[in-house]
Protein backbone atom coordinates (compact mmCIF):
# COMPACT_ATOMS: atom_id res chain seq x y z
CA UNK A 1 0.00 0.00 0.00
CA UNK A 2 2.58 2.62 0.69
CA UNK A 3 3.42 2.66 -3.08
CA UNK A 4 -0.28 3.55 -4.28
CA UNK A 5 -1.05 6.56 -5.30
CA UNK A 6 -3.21 8.43 -3.11
CA UNK A 7 -5.77 8.69 -5.64
CA UNK A 8 -5.58 4.98 -6.45
CA UNK A 9 -6.10 4.64 -2.31
CA UNK A 10 -9.14 6.19 -2.69
CA UNK A 11 -10.59 4.05 -5.43
CA UNK A 12 -9.90 1.10 -3.44
CA UNK A 13 -11.78 2.61 -0.80
CA UNK A 14 -14.70 3.80 -2.86
CA UNK A 15 -15.12 0.32 -4.89
CA UNK A 16 -13.87 -2.54 -2.92
CA UNK A 17 -14.27 -0.74 0.35
CA UNK A 18 -10.71 -1.71 1.11
CA UNK A 19 -9.55 -1.30 4.93
CA UNK A 20 -6.17 -1.88 4.31
CA UNK A 21 -6.24 1.88 1.82
CA UNK A 22 -8.25 3.57 4.49
CA UNK A 23 -5.70 2.89 7.39
CA UNK A 24 -2.69 3.76 5.03
CA UNK A 25 -4.76 6.88 3.78
CA UNK A 26 -5.28 7.51 7.71
CA UNK A 27 -2.17 6.32 9.32
CA UNK A 28 0.82 7.12 6.72
CA UNK A 29 -0.63 9.77 4.78
CA UNK A 30 0.01 13.77 5.65
CA UNK A 31 -2.22 15.22 2.77
CA UNK A 32 -3.02 18.46 4.93
CA UNK A 33 -1.05 21.68 5.51
CA UNK A 34 -1.24 24.06 8.10
CA UNK A 35 1.61 26.22 9.57
CA UNK A 36 4.27 24.90 7.23
CA UNK A 37 3.78 21.43 8.38
CA UNK A 38 2.27 18.26 6.52
CA UNK A 39 -0.30 16.38 9.21
CA UNK A 40 -2.51 13.37 8.98
CA UNK A 41 -6.43 14.22 9.05
CA UNK A 42 -7.03 13.37 12.55
CA UNK A 43 -3.79 16.35 13.26
CA UNK A 44 -5.48 18.49 10.95
CA UNK A 45 -8.76 18.14 12.57
CA UNK A 46 -7.39 19.27 15.84
CA UNK A 47 -5.86 21.79 14.23
CA UNK A 48 -9.39 22.87 12.68
CA UNK A 49 -11.31 22.01 16.49
CA UNK A 50 -8.71 24.47 18.14
CA UNK A 51 -8.74 27.26 16.16
CA UNK A 52 -12.25 27.47 16.39
CA UNK A 53 -11.96 27.44 20.11
CA UNK A 54 -9.63 30.15 19.88
CA UNK A 55 -11.84 32.35 18.18
CA UNK A 56 -14.97 31.59 20.15
CA UNK A 57 -16.13 34.36 23.11
CA UNK A 58 -18.56 31.50 23.94
CA UNK A 59 -16.76 28.81 26.11
CA UNK A 60 -19.63 26.91 27.27
CA UNK A 61 -21.16 26.30 23.82
CA UNK A 62 -17.90 26.17 21.53
CA UNK A 63 -16.26 23.42 23.55
CA UNK A 64 -19.46 20.82 23.10
CA UNK A 65 -19.51 22.44 19.92
CA UNK A 66 -16.20 22.01 18.66
CA UNK A 67 -15.66 17.98 20.12
CA UNK A 68 -18.59 17.59 18.07
CA UNK A 69 -17.56 18.93 14.56
CA UNK A 70 -14.38 16.85 15.45
CA UNK A 71 -16.10 13.36 16.46
CA UNK A 72 -18.91 14.33 13.09
CA UNK A 73 -16.41 15.29 10.26
CA UNK A 74 -13.60 12.17 11.97
CA UNK A 75 -16.14 9.70 11.38
CA UNK A 76 -17.32 11.11 7.63
CA UNK A 77 -13.42 9.91 6.59
CA UNK A 78 -12.92 7.10 8.64
CA UNK A 79 -16.02 5.07 9.23
CA UNK A 80 -16.61 2.24 6.62
CA UNK A 81 -19.54 0.10 7.63
CA UNK A 82 -19.01 -3.37 8.07
CA UNK A 83 -20.16 -5.41 4.89
CA UNK A 84 -22.85 -8.02 5.68
CA UNK A 85 -24.15 -10.52 3.64
CA UNK A 86 -27.07 -9.31 1.08
CA UNK A 87 -29.99 -11.27 2.15
CA UNK A 88 -33.30 -10.41 2.37
CA UNK A 89 -32.95 -10.91 6.25
CA UNK A 90 -29.92 -8.53 6.42
CA UNK A 91 -31.53 -5.94 4.52
CA UNK A 92 -34.12 -5.79 6.58
CA UNK A 93 -32.07 -6.00 10.28
CA UNK A 94 -29.68 -3.56 8.93
CA UNK A 95 -32.20 -0.85 7.89
CA UNK A 96 -32.32 1.25 10.89
CA UNK A 97 -28.27 1.15 11.46
CA UNK A 98 -28.16 2.36 7.42
CA UNK A 99 -30.05 5.56 8.32
CA UNK A 100 -27.63 6.43 11.54
CA UNK A 101 -24.25 5.22 9.81
CA UNK A 102 -21.85 7.80 8.61
CA UNK A 103 -20.54 6.25 5.49
CA UNK A 104 -17.00 7.70 4.45
CA UNK A 105 -17.18 6.05 0.90
CA UNK A 106 -19.47 8.83 0.44
CA UNK A 107 -17.22 11.61 0.98
CA UNK A 108 -14.32 9.84 -0.63
CA UNK A 109 -16.56 9.64 -3.29
CA UNK A 110 -17.00 12.89 -4.14
CA UNK A 111 -13.33 13.41 -3.53
CA UNK A 112 -13.33 10.98 -6.71
CA UNK A 113 -15.87 12.79 -8.66
CA UNK A 114 -13.79 16.63 -8.38
CA UNK A 115 -10.77 14.07 -9.49
CA UNK A 116 -12.13 12.55 -12.59
CA UNK A 117 -13.15 15.91 -13.66
CA UNK A 118 -9.73 17.56 -12.89
CA UNK A 119 -8.12 14.90 -15.18
CA UNK A 120 -10.42 15.10 -17.93
CA UNK A 121 -9.71 18.56 -18.22
CA UNK A 122 -5.45 18.04 -17.64
CA UNK A 123 -5.11 15.25 -19.49
CA UNK A 124 -1.35 15.35 -19.41
CA UNK A 125 -1.03 15.99 -15.64
CA UNK A 126 2.22 14.32 -13.78
CA UNK A 127 2.11 12.50 -11.08
CA UNK A 128 3.23 15.45 -8.75
CA UNK A 129 0.12 17.51 -10.21
CA UNK A 130 -2.68 14.69 -9.54
CA UNK A 131 -0.94 14.24 -5.78
CA UNK A 132 -1.14 18.11 -4.91
CA UNK A 133 -4.57 18.02 -6.40
CA UNK A 134 -5.96 15.41 -5.12
CA UNK A 135 -4.23 17.27 -1.55
CA UNK A 136 -5.87 20.31 -2.07
CA UNK A 137 -9.38 18.40 -3.06
CA UNK A 138 -9.17 16.64 0.54
CA UNK A 139 -8.25 20.03 2.22
CA UNK A 140 -10.92 21.81 0.93
CA UNK A 141 -13.45 18.73 1.39
CA UNK A 142 -12.48 18.58 5.60
CA UNK A 143 -12.90 22.08 5.96
CA UNK A 144 -16.10 22.49 4.18
CA UNK A 145 -17.63 19.26 6.09
CA UNK A 146 -15.99 20.85 9.74
CA UNK A 147 -18.06 23.43 8.74
CA UNK A 148 -21.31 21.48 8.24
CA UNK A 149 -20.99 18.98 11.34
CA UNK A 150 -20.62 23.05 13.13
CA UNK A 151 -24.20 23.84 11.83
CA UNK A 152 -25.31 20.47 11.95
CA UNK A 153 -24.79 20.91 16.12
CA UNK A 154 -26.25 24.29 15.90
CA UNK A 155 -29.25 23.05 14.15
CA UNK A 156 -29.64 20.64 16.74
CA UNK A 157 -29.62 23.20 19.34
CA UNK A 158 -31.66 25.28 17.72
CA UNK A 159 -34.73 23.40 16.35
CA UNK A 160 -37.13 25.18 14.23
CA UNK A 161 -34.36 28.59 13.53
CA UNK A 162 -34.50 31.28 11.17
CA UNK A 163 -31.30 32.66 9.83
CA UNK A 164 -31.28 36.52 10.48
CA UNK A 165 -28.51 38.53 8.58
CA UNK A 166 -27.99 41.52 10.82
CA UNK A 167 -25.93 44.87 9.13
CA UNK A 168 -23.32 45.93 10.74
CA UNK A 169 -20.04 48.05 10.35
CA UNK A 170 -20.53 47.29 6.85
CA UNK A 171 -20.51 43.88 7.27
CA UNK A 172 -23.26 41.46 7.21
CA UNK A 173 -23.43 38.19 10.29
CA UNK A 174 -25.87 35.80 10.78
CA UNK A 175 -27.92 35.46 14.14
CA UNK A 176 -30.57 32.47 14.40
CA UNK A 177 -33.68 33.02 15.95
CA UNK A 178 -36.45 30.93 16.87
CA UNK A 179 -38.91 30.15 13.96
CA UNK A 180 -41.95 30.99 16.56
CA UNK A 181 -40.55 34.30 17.25
CA UNK A 182 -42.00 37.32 15.28
CA UNK A 183 -39.87 38.86 13.51
CA UNK A 184 -40.34 42.13 14.40
CA UNK A 185 -40.14 41.59 18.05
CA UNK A 186 -37.11 39.74 17.69
CA UNK A 187 -35.82 42.77 15.32
CA UNK A 188 -37.08 44.94 18.37
CA UNK A 189 -34.55 42.65 21.57
CA UNK A 190 -31.89 42.61 18.93
CA UNK A 191 -32.00 47.30 18.82
CA UNK A 192 -32.06 46.76 22.32
CA UNK A 193 -29.28 44.25 22.84
CA UNK A 194 -26.80 45.16 20.08
CA UNK A 195 -23.76 47.08 21.38
CA UNK A 196 -23.86 51.17 20.37
CA UNK A 197 -20.10 51.38 19.57
CA UNK A 198 -18.88 48.06 17.57
CA UNK A 199 -15.07 47.10 17.41
CA UNK A 200 -14.45 43.56 17.01
CA UNK A 201 -17.80 42.36 14.66
CA UNK A 202 -17.43 38.91 15.36
CA UNK A 203 -17.03 39.21 18.77
CA UNK A 204 -20.06 41.27 18.79
CA UNK A 205 -22.00 38.47 16.56
CA UNK A 206 -20.53 35.53 18.72
CA UNK A 207 -22.30 37.82 22.22
CA UNK A 208 -25.18 38.72 20.70
CA UNK A 209 -26.09 34.71 19.38
CA UNK A 210 -25.32 33.54 22.80
CA UNK A 211 -27.41 35.74 24.43
CA UNK A 212 -30.22 35.01 21.68
CA UNK A 213 -29.38 31.42 23.02
CA UNK A 214 -29.82 32.14 26.59
CA UNK A 215 -32.57 34.16 25.88
CA UNK A 216 -34.86 31.91 23.39
CA UNK A 217 -33.17 28.42 23.19
CA UNK A 218 -32.00 27.25 26.55
CA UNK A 219 -34.04 25.37 28.39
CA UNK A 220 -37.00 25.56 25.34
CA UNK A 221 -39.54 22.70 25.84
CA UNK A 222 -40.86 22.81 22.06
CA UNK A 223 -42.60 19.72 20.69
CA UNK A 224 -42.67 18.76 17.02
CA UNK A 225 -46.35 19.00 17.42
CA UNK A 226 -46.20 22.52 18.80
CA UNK A 227 -45.40 23.57 14.85
CA UNK A 228 -48.45 22.83 13.07
CA UNK A 229 -50.05 25.94 12.90
CA UNK A 230 -47.03 27.43 11.12
CA UNK A 231 -47.14 24.52 9.03
CA UNK A 232 -50.21 25.08 8.25
CA UNK A 233 -49.88 28.43 7.31
CA UNK A 234 -46.30 29.38 6.94
CA UNK A 235 -47.45 32.99 5.39
CA UNK A 236 -47.78 33.67 8.99
CA UNK A 237 -44.36 33.95 9.85
CA UNK A 238 -42.32 37.19 8.74
CA UNK A 239 -39.31 36.53 6.50
CA UNK A 240 -36.95 39.06 5.51
CA UNK A 241 -35.21 38.98 2.40
CA UNK A 242 -31.73 37.62 3.93
CA UNK A 243 -33.31 34.41 4.85
CA UNK A 244 -30.84 31.38 3.42
CA UNK A 245 -31.54 28.32 2.32
CA UNK A 246 -31.31 26.11 6.29
CA UNK A 247 -34.43 28.59 7.29
CA UNK A 248 -36.39 27.33 4.24
CA UNK A 249 -35.55 23.69 4.65
CA UNK A 250 -36.66 24.13 8.71
CA UNK A 251 -39.68 25.38 7.33
CA UNK A 252 -40.51 22.75 4.86
CA UNK A 253 -40.13 20.17 7.11
CA UNK A 254 -41.88 21.75 9.07
CA UNK A 255 -44.80 21.37 7.03
CA UNK A 256 -44.35 17.71 6.07
CA UNK A 257 -43.98 16.99 10.29
CA UNK A 258 -46.90 19.07 10.90
CA UNK A 259 -49.01 16.70 8.34
CA UNK A 260 -47.03 13.41 9.28
CA UNK A 261 -50.18 11.22 9.44
CA UNK A 262 -50.68 11.94 5.83
CA UNK A 263 -47.32 10.92 4.66
CA UNK A 264 -46.53 7.58 3.06
CA UNK A 265 -46.11 4.24 5.40
CA UNK A 266 -42.70 4.26 4.01
CA UNK A 267 -41.39 7.30 4.82
CA UNK A 268 -43.63 7.41 8.46
CA UNK A 269 -41.00 4.72 9.07
CA UNK A 270 -38.32 7.06 9.49
CA UNK A 271 -40.08 9.03 12.27
CA UNK A 272 -40.26 12.54 12.82
CA UNK A 273 -36.91 13.51 13.98
CA UNK A 274 -35.23 11.25 11.01
CA UNK A 275 -37.33 12.36 8.39
CA UNK A 276 -36.29 16.03 9.84
CA UNK A 277 -32.93 15.00 9.31
CA UNK A 278 -33.58 13.71 5.81
CA UNK A 279 -35.21 17.06 3.91
CA UNK A 280 -32.09 19.07 6.07
CA UNK A 281 -29.77 17.06 4.01
CA UNK A 282 -31.97 17.20 0.87
CA UNK A 283 -31.73 20.85 0.88
CA UNK A 284 -28.28 21.12 1.79
CA UNK A 285 -26.97 18.66 -1.05
CA UNK A 286 -28.98 20.69 -3.28
CA UNK A 287 -27.39 24.01 -2.27
CA UNK A 288 -23.69 22.58 -2.39
CA UNK A 289 -24.84 21.44 -5.95
CA UNK A 290 -24.23 17.32 -4.84
CA UNK A 291 -27.62 16.31 -4.61
CA UNK A 292 -27.52 12.61 -6.08
CA UNK A 293 -31.05 10.63 -5.10
CA UNK A 294 -29.56 7.19 -4.71
CA UNK A 295 -26.87 8.34 -1.99
CA UNK A 296 -29.47 9.99 -0.21
CA UNK A 297 -31.87 6.97 -0.32
CA UNK A 298 -29.16 4.58 0.72
CA UNK A 299 -27.99 6.67 3.73
CA UNK A 300 -31.48 6.44 5.23
CA UNK A 301 -32.52 3.48 4.15
CA UNK A 302 -35.06 4.10 1.29
CA UNK A 303 -35.05 2.03 -1.87
CA UNK A 304 -35.14 4.21 -5.17
CA UNK A 305 -38.44 4.29 -5.93
CA UNK A 306 -39.77 5.44 -2.43
CA UNK A 307 -37.65 8.23 -2.43
CA UNK A 308 -38.36 9.01 -5.81
CA UNK A 309 -41.80 9.29 -4.65
CA UNK A 310 -40.66 11.71 -2.06
CA UNK A 311 -38.24 13.87 -3.39
CA UNK A 312 -36.72 12.40 -6.83
CA UNK A 313 -34.81 14.64 -9.19
CA UNK A 314 -36.03 13.19 -11.96
CA UNK A 315 -39.45 13.47 -11.68
CA UNK A 316 -39.50 15.49 -14.72
CA UNK A 317 -38.13 13.23 -16.86
CA UNK A 318 -40.10 11.86 -19.79
CA UNK A 319 -41.35 8.04 -19.12
CA UNK A 320 -40.88 5.46 -21.53
CA UNK A 321 -44.82 6.00 -22.34
CA UNK A 322 -44.14 9.43 -22.80
CA UNK A 323 -45.90 11.09 -19.95
CA UNK A 324 -44.13 12.72 -17.11
CA UNK A 325 -44.03 11.03 -13.77
CA UNK A 326 -46.06 12.87 -11.10
CA UNK A 327 -44.38 15.52 -9.06
CA UNK A 328 -42.79 14.38 -6.10
CA UNK A 329 -44.57 14.81 -2.25
CA UNK A 330 -41.96 16.80 -0.74
CA UNK A 331 -41.74 19.61 -4.06
CA UNK A 332 -45.56 19.78 -3.85
CA UNK A 333 -44.78 20.97 -0.04
CA UNK A 334 -42.05 23.63 -0.93
CA UNK A 335 -44.50 24.73 -3.32
CA UNK A 336 -47.01 25.42 -1.31
CA UNK A 337 -44.63 27.17 1.59
CA UNK A 338 -42.78 28.94 -1.28
CA UNK A 339 -46.33 30.29 -2.82
CA UNK A 340 -47.26 32.30 0.77
CA UNK A 341 -44.20 34.50 0.34
CA UNK A 342 -42.28 35.84 -2.96
CA UNK A 343 -39.17 36.38 -1.04
CA UNK A 344 -39.28 31.97 -0.27
CA UNK A 345 -39.55 31.86 -4.31
CA UNK A 346 -36.30 33.63 -4.57
CA UNK A 347 -34.71 31.81 -1.70
CA UNK A 348 -35.79 28.69 -3.49
CA UNK A 349 -33.99 29.98 -6.65
CA UNK A 350 -30.73 29.50 -4.57
CA UNK A 351 -31.54 25.91 -3.20
CA UNK A 352 -31.75 24.96 -6.73
CA UNK A 353 -35.70 23.97 -6.43
CA UNK A 354 -37.21 25.97 -8.66
CA UNK A 355 -37.70 24.32 -11.50
CA UNK A 356 -39.94 21.87 -9.31
CA UNK A 357 -41.67 24.91 -7.98
CA UNK A 358 -42.33 26.86 -11.04
CA UNK A 359 -44.01 24.20 -12.93
CA UNK A 360 -46.00 23.06 -9.80
CA UNK A 361 -47.42 26.80 -9.63
CA UNK A 362 -47.63 27.26 -13.76
CA UNK A 363 -49.86 23.87 -13.39
CA UNK A 364 -52.05 25.92 -10.59
CA UNK A 365 -52.46 28.84 -12.27
CA UNK A 366 -49.81 31.11 -10.58
CA UNK A 367 -47.10 32.00 -12.79
CA UNK A 368 -43.70 32.82 -11.41
CA UNK A 369 -41.92 35.64 -12.90
CA UNK A 370 -38.65 36.54 -12.00
CA UNK A 371 -38.32 40.52 -11.23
Amino acid sequence: MRYISTLNLIELIVSRSDRDALNELLSNRRLFYSNKRRLLLSEFLWILREGYLKKSVSVALSEDLAEFSYDLTLDKFTNLPQQTKTTEYSKKSNHKLKQRQVDCRNYYGAVLTIMNNWKEKNPNHSAIDEEQTICDVLQRMVVKHFNLSRLEFLRNKREFAICYNWKVEDKVVKLWYPIELDAKVFREWLENEKSDVVVDVKEERDRLQSRIDASFFNNRILSIEDHNVVASNPGHVEVSNNLKVSGLANIVASEKIGHFDRLRPAIRKLGKPTLEQLIIRIFDDLSEEVFEDQVIASDFGLSRSTFSRFAGSHWGDNSESGEKSSIPDLWHNTARVLGSNHVWLEIAEEAGVMRAVKDILKKSGNEVKNE
